[in-house]
């Protein structure tokens, strides 16, 4: 159409199509500016009583004066066709912004301003019912505009004047679905009578992806979703991030509430309970937020001291304190803090300090003794704070009492805590450990489970294989152990992501193995994590994915390794400050686990913030300066940065600290960047000659830096019919300049499932 004239407006070109119409840039030619001019789809003839209804309501909307609403100019009707002819605004929708990560500050002064544009649309009488990411733009100088009232719905006070009870912008009625899955109300999905209450219920589900970048009720398909709406509750913001003011999730909550009547009655009610947060003072919020849980304590549970006379017990003592962790975790009103960091400390060391580096209200230290069938386990809860013993007990029993013994200590721990932290109102609260039904049917399955769990720990190649031999053999003893083939499933999904055995030999065995664990016990969160880990991985099913991760979220929310795993999901589909959100969450339940604190580095560089990852890998490398994995990001890092030598040096310890088995590819590579092409060749040797699995990826990487892409795309497509699990950052990756420009690696991205996708990348 451009070029065409309808009335006073000549088209420039089309700038984009919905589902109520098109909208086309057109100069007025009487007043010599530009505006967007949409077309408004309709189902019937366009009568002439239906047009000038339309045009009245139209009217009503152009009577909409407000900074952060789009201001509508004229309304007219062109052989038969309805326009409307509104303020072109330059910027950028909120949906492509989300794509990028929203910082937590900014986040909030849209927000508000969205409120406010809400606030004032419903004082009109107009109800926008298609509250969306698309729908909002963000103007070159942060201003939002919000967009598109072709769903619009005039409110009851506005109709009463109309004979037509159907009246409406976009020949919407009762009765009809309209609106957009994923931001409609319940109401509106059920096709229920809405008012204003809807879109606070739309703004609440906005919010939560501002907040998360992720979709409070995103399921598999439309039909899921809307079931989802109408019937279960999201995953709570602060399983998804640490940033979010408790305030804030407030606000969120109570707007998402099912029922209207328990939500804000109003916008303005939203916006004045946003107003305190936006400015700085959030503890002046003043309106009540919906009842929710308190947030309760934090606790770490210390390794277990072995007094046995076998000094080769210590793998009973870890795990009986690991169950009791884990038993902890599923208390909704307790932070406990994962194995990893937890098991930096021994007990002999300064409590003090160790509650301080944890973060924690409380510590319970422990030491076992056993001889032959005799144990003997003493515990013990402390204040670090205060330097005090809140509680102490000693159990006498024999290894066929063990499983009664950790849930004893587990019951007296949650029971001690109860008295230290509830009070008043909050004194009856439920305080829920899990379900028992994790326990073998046989004590030495169990032991051998223990066994295999202490090798995982160590993450040594040699000590994966033995646990798999361990747990195999409590599988032999008790074919229905569900966590033993939850044990075998990490094993394999860590063999096939670090390329010891070919993935797609690896990750099958990992998916079944998972998925077996379900069937024995689909209330194992673990399992779903580890499912999730290898569909992620392996199967690039990025919605199943997603699907499991939230699972093990909802079983088991202590768990840090599914907000761990589930960051990589994010990395894949470009969700970058939701990826950062997850594995920040994941921190804090895990807060010295390196490779936690490693990937915090990794999507810091993704979301726009290199240096900020290179002071957290260093900061990492602080923790453990052999970390390989830490030492191989922060290559990654200084390569988008352009900054080689810093690179290689990097890039060289990961070689070395890993014995050969990590950071060859990008090494070579940078090699030949600066012109070390015969180091560049020598490393692609290296990989050629070596014994086992080299993955086609790592021998890619080196050709692009030689600068011979057809043979790097063939690695590439090797790399795909084996299924290499780093191609889920195929985009994100430093390939130089040459490779990211031809079309081959978009085209080996789309097979993948991989969005288009930007980050920051400097080339020297």
């Amino acid at each position: 159409m451009t070029g065409t004239e309808i009335a006073h407006y000549r088209i420039v070109g089309k700038v984009g199509e919905g589902g109520m119409g098109a909208v086309y840039k057109a100069l007025d030619t009487r007043l010599g500016r530009h505006v967007a001019l949409k077309t408004i789809s309709v189902a019937k003839p366009l009568t002439e009583q239906r047009r000038l209804r339309l045009i009245r309501e139209a009217k009503t909307a152009c009577s909409l004066n407000h900074p952060n609403i789009v201001t509508i100019y004229d309304v007219l009707t062109h052989d038969g066709q309805f326009y409307i002819a509104m303020e072109f605004v330059e910027g950028i929708t909120l949906k492509d912004l989300l794509r990028k990560g929203i910082p937590l500050p900014k986040t909030v002064r849209y927000a508000t301003q969205i409120a406010g544009a809400l606030a004032k649309t419903h004082a009109s009488g107009i109800i926008h019912r298609d509250l969306k990411p698309s729908n909002i733009m963000i103007t070159p100088d942060d201003q939002v505009k919000l967009l598109d009232f072709g769903l619009a719905k005039l409110t009851e006070s506005r109709r009463e004047s109309y004979s037509d009870e159907t009246a409406t912008l976009g020949l919407t009625q009762d009765g009809m679905i309209l609106g957009t899955v994923g931001y409609m109300s319940p109401e509106q999905a059920q096709a229920s009578h809405v008012d204003a209450r809807s879109d606070v219920f739309s703004f609440g589900l906005l919010l939560y992806e501002m907040l998360t970048g992720q979709r409070a009720f995103q399921k598999a398909t439309q039909v899921s979703s809307l079931v989802a709406l109408m019937h279960e509750e999201p995953v709570p913001l602060h399983d998804l991030t640490i940033e979010c003011p408790l305030e804030l999730e407030a606000i969120v909550e109570r707007c998402l509430q099912k029922i209207p009547d328990r939500r804000y009655q109003t916008m303005l009610e939203v916006r004045h309970a946003l107003d305190p947060i936006d400015s700085g003072s959030s503890s002046a919020v003043r309106v009540a937020p919906a009842p929710r849980p308190e947030r309760g304590s934090s606790i770490a549970v210390l390794p277990f001291t072995n007094l046995s006379p076998d000094p080769g017990h210590q793998y009973f003592s870890d795990g009986l304190a690991e169950e009791i962790i884990t038993a902890l975790s599923n208390v909704r009103n307790l932070r406990v803090t994962a194995r990893t960091s937890a098991f930096r400390f021994r007990k002999e060391l300064d409590l003090q300090e160790i509650g301080e580096q944890l973060k924690v209200d409380y510590i319970l230290t422990g030491s076992v003794r056993r001889a032959g069938s005799r144990l003997r386990v003493t515990v013990q809860l402390v204040d670090p704070r205060q330097d005090c013993h809140l509680w102490t007990e000693r159990y006498d029993r024999t290894m066929d009492d063990v499983f009664a013994i950790q849930d004893e200590i587990s019951n007296a721990v949650v029971e001690a805590l109860k008295q230290q932290i509830t009070s008043g109102s909050s004194a009856g609260q439920s305080w829920e450990l899990p379900q028992k039904d994790r326990q073998p049917k046989d004590i030495r399955a169990h032991e051998d489970y223990l066994r295999g769990r202490y090798c995982l720990a160590k993450r040594s190649w040699a000590s994966i294989r033995q646990a798999i031999a361990f747990f195999e053999s409590a599988l032999q003893k008790d074919s229905e152990h569900a966590l033993s083939k939850v044990g075998l499933a990490d094993c394999y999904n860590l063999l096939g992501y670090y390329n010891e055995r070919p993935p797609r030999e690896a990750f099958p065995k990992a998916i079944a193995a998972a998925e077996e664990a379900i069937a024995i016990n689909a209330r194992l969160g673990e399992a779903y994590a580890s499912l999730g880990y290898s569909l992620t991985f392996h199967d690039w099913n990025w919605v199943a994915a997603d699907r499991a991760f939230s699972q093990a979220t909802h079983l088991s929310p202590g768990y840090a390794s599914a907000k761990h795993w589930k960051t990589w999901l994010h990395f894949a589909r470009g969700e970058f400050q939701a990826a950062l959100n997850c594995i920040r969450a994941a921190q804090q339940v895990d807060p010295l686990a390196p490779i936690l604190n490693a990937h915090v580095g990794l999507a810091l560089a993704y979301a726009g913030q290199p240096a900020e990852a290179v002071e957290q890998l260093q900061k990492t490398l602080g923790l453990d300066p052999d970390f390989a994995l830490g030492h191989y990001h922060l290559g990654t890092v200084f390569t988008l940065a352009g900054e080689f030598e810093k690179a290689i040096e990097a890039f060289e310890s990961a070689d070395r600290k890993s014995g050969g088995s990590l950071g060859l590819g990008l090494l070579g590579c940078d090699y030949a960047l600066v012109g070390r092409q015969a180091e560049a060749e020598h490393i692609l040797n290296r990989m050629e000659q070596g014994k086992g699995y080299i993955s086609p990826l790592q021998m890619a990487y080196v050709e692009a830096g030689l600068g011979r892409a057809d043979a790097a795309f063939e690695l590439l497509d090797r790399a795909y019919e084996d299924r290499s699990a780093d191609l889920v950052r195929l985009r994100l990756q430093p390939w130089p300049k040459a490779i990211l420009e031809d079309s081959r690696l978009n085209a080996l991205a789309e097979r993948i499932g991989l969005p288009p996708v930007e980050i920051q990348r400097v080339f020297g």
